[in-house]
């Protein structure tokens, strides 16, 4: 049965058994001051599919206990969250996102300030959709994290998940509950599809080709976030400073990009910037030409056009419809 709850807490055990009733049981470990602790629970969902948005308000370690039964992807919304899984470690931050199995060790490294979008999603609701298309989710893909760069250019996954992450829980509950279930069960069955195309051997061999062709995926998204980091700082690299932080000739990059993006490095970037724009515009104040100018767009009509083309809806009715 689909479930709605919002939950507040400045208490370290009553966070725990608040979080473990949405996710699973874990340790929580308070790395900062805990009067610091503000954890902040948003969740929707059912047993099929579920999504939990959640910030501590303090720097903290979460270690879930291995159960079988489902896969969790995390997509940090604001901050940093790196997760450590057997000698893997994927440094999670808006724009990067993981994928790990429910019966894997992990430990989570939260910062103070992040908040992160949590989706868990049931290993039958997998079974059944690898069944309707005739796939099969390779056995070697519980063994590892994947790491997703997020954006709808990146793919129907990274798509999907970029889009549900800013889901309005209040209006989707003041719907008549029947259809809600009917409308979130078919959320779960779209979003199994997409990620068995990810973990089936299909989708391995479409994405990573070799473990070279996956450090570079990975190189490429650890790129998008040292972009992201450096508009936070209010710098706006280009082609050549990218190509400098990555330690690539400027055709390397281009070659790098072309391959795993289908784009050139110059597009690389600004879908970046469009898709900082878009945060800033959903959760700040800052007006619509500002937001153009902090992520490199002098140009206020060219960033209208350009936002359009690569979202579907002008700067301005995004901000409204959020």
């Amino acid at each position: 049965m689909l479930q709605a709850w919002k939950h507040a807490s400045t208490d370290p055990d009553d966070s725990r058994q608040n979080v473990s009733r949405v996710l699973r049981r874990h340790r929580l470990r308070i790395k900062g001051p805990v009067p610091q602790l503000q954890t902040q629970i948003d969740h929707l969902g059912n047993e099929r599919m579920s999504l939990t948005r959640l910030s501590y308000g303090s720097a903290v370690d979460v270690e879930p206990e291995p159960v079988p039964g489902f896969w969790v992807i995390s997509l940090p919304l604001r901050g940093r969250v790196d997760v450590l899984a057997k000698d893997a470690r994927i440094e999670s931050r808006p724009g990067i996102a993981s994928m790990i199995s429910s019966d894997m060790p992990v430990c989570g490294q939260w910062d103070t300030g992040a908040r992160q979008a949590v989706f868990r999603l049931h290993q039958d609701v997998l079974h059944e959709a690898a069944d309707t298309m005739g796939a099969r989710v390779d056995p070697l893909a519980r063994r590892r994290p994947f790491l997703l760069a997020m954006g709808p250019h990146l793919g129907l996954l990274p798509g999907m998940l970029d889009a549900l992450i800013t889901l309005d829980t209040d209006r989707c509950t003041a719907m008549p509950h029947a259809l809600l279930e009917r409308q979130w069960n078919g959320l779960a069955e779209l979003l199994a599809q997409a990620a068995v195309d990810t973990l089936s051997g299909r989708g391995q061999e479409q994405r990573t080709a070799s473990r070279a062709d996956d450090a570079r995926l990975r190189r490429l998204a650890d790129a998008q976030a040292w972009l992201v980091d450096a508009m936070q700082r209010h710098d706006l690299p280009d082609v050549h400073a990218l190509a400098a932080h990555m330690g690539l000739s400027l055709r390397s990059l281009q070659e790098l990009v072309r391959r795993h993006r289908g784009m050139t490095a110059y597009q690389f970037i600004e879908q970046v910037r469009l898709l900082r724009a878009r945060h800033l515009l959903r959760s700040s104040s800052a007006r619509v030409s500002e937001v153009a100018l902090m992520c490199g767009f002098g140009h206020f009509g060219r960033f209208a056009a350009k936002y359009a083309a690569a979202f579907g809806v002008a700067p301005g009715q995004d901000r409204h419809g959020h």
